[in-house]
This record gives structure tokens, sequence and C-alpha cells, in this order.
């Protein structure tokens, strides 16, 4: 889906297909960098790579404190953080129908059951710099493959951004202020599906945390989180 010049955006080389935005040769390293949950061993909990069954995850130690499965496409490095690079700082839009494209298989291969994707919001001061929210974008595209998506949650204008904040500052920091049930909201939470949090960057997992406490009080039931990539 492009809109730009035929260029690869990751690499730089002809990619004269104009239904691509990266070329072939990209397409298949990044895809190759994709955590295979099918087939390996990660914790349960926070979705790092489980060395031992007899060793606590370098992560989250064993101890429940996401309260839910969190899924991350990639490690946040590489072509993965290229990726995410473009999207959010570069303003390369066209990239949200490639994000949202391997989210859409991933979450059919890997959670399966019937899902509806919540989208965590960006904050308040990165929607002004920016003028979009990469998180609606995308789902903007998973609406059109045909996925549900519950646009419910919002920030308070109050929020404040995490990027540049240490991981140490980061797990102080009380989100559940922040994140609120939309005004006017009507939302029915059904029980028969679950419910993904879609967000860019998993670092120490406190705005999805936030997010599941809130759709917690609302007696939501199935609730995963999922991440483009996992710092």
């Amino acid at each position: 889906m492009r809109l730009t010049n035929l260029y690869c955006v990751l690499c730089g080389c002809p990619c004269p297909d104009p239904d691509r935005i990266i070329c072939e040769a990209c397409m298949t390293k990044l895809t190759s960098t994709m955590i295979p949950y099918q087939f390996t061993t990660y914790c349960p909990l926070c979705g790092m790579p489980e060395f031992s069954r007899e060793i606590d995850c370098i992560r989250c130690h064993g101890i429940d404190e996401y309260g839910m499965r969190i899924y991350s496409l990639f490690k946040y490095s590489g072509y993965a953080k290229e990726l995410i690079r473009l999207y959010k700082f570069s303003g390369c839009k066209e990239l949200a129908y490639l994000i949202a494209q391997l989210i859409f298989s991933f979450a059919d291969d890997v959670v399966k059951r019937p899902v509806v994707f919540v989208p965590v919001p960006c904050s308040h001061s990165s929607f002004i710099k920016r003028g979009w929210d990469q998180m609606s974008i995308i789902c903007m595209w998973l609406r059109r493959f045909g996925c549900a998506i519950c646009e419910c949650i919002r920030r308070s204008t109050t929020s404040k951004e995490l990027k540049h904040m240490k991981r140490s500052q980061r797990t102080h920091i009380k989100e559940d202020s922040w994140i609120q049930l939309k005004e006017n909201s009507q939302t029915v939470f059904d029980d028969n599906v679950t419910y993904i949090l879609l967000d860019d960057v998993l670092t120490t997992g406190s705005t999805l945390k936030a997010c599941k406490s809130l759709l917690d009080t609302y007696g939501v039931k199935q609730i995963v989180g999922l991440t483009i990539a996992m710092d």
C-alpha cells in the first residue's frame, strides 16, 4: 500500500512493486526475527525466552506482575527497531499497513480465539507533536481486514511520555490515573472473546498493566497484551 517513492524504506534499494513498502529481502529478514511462540518455550507471563524451567524468568522472575499473558512480535532491535523508528518518529505512516498485516497473522496463528483489538492510545503530548496516533492507524487497517476493534481507552491530558525515562523510573509511575474509559463509551464487553491490548513497545509493561486493571473493573475476563516489540 505504497504512497511514496519506489524504494525500500529500510534499505533504500529499488522496490518497484507498488504493493510493497519494503523490499522482499528486507521483508524476509524482518519476518525471520519474529519471536516464534508456536515452536519455542517462552515465559508465560512476560514473553521472554526461557532458558530453563528451573530458572526464574530474567524479566519478571516468575512473578505475575502483569496479571495477563503478553506477546511481542519482535525484540526491540535490528530491523524491527528501525521499522518502529520510521513509523513513529519519521512519519512513515504507510508502514501501518505492513504492521497490521503482521499483527493480523500473529493473532490468527497464536491467539486463535475470537479476538477484539483494544489499542492503547499514545500520550497527549505525543499526539500534539505528531498529530496522529500510531496504534489508531494500525487499527484502521485491522478493521479493514475484518478485525473487531474497540477504541474504548483514553489517556488524560496530563499523561506523560515514558520513552525518555529509565526502566527504574517507569516502574514507579502510577498510570492508573491516566488511563480511563472514554466518556460516553457504550462498550459492552463479551465474555466469549479475548481482548488484545495493542501497544507499540513493551518496556516495563506499566501501561498495559494499567489498561488491564481498567478493563478488569468492567468485568472483562479474557485479556492479553500484544506489542510490536519487546525492549
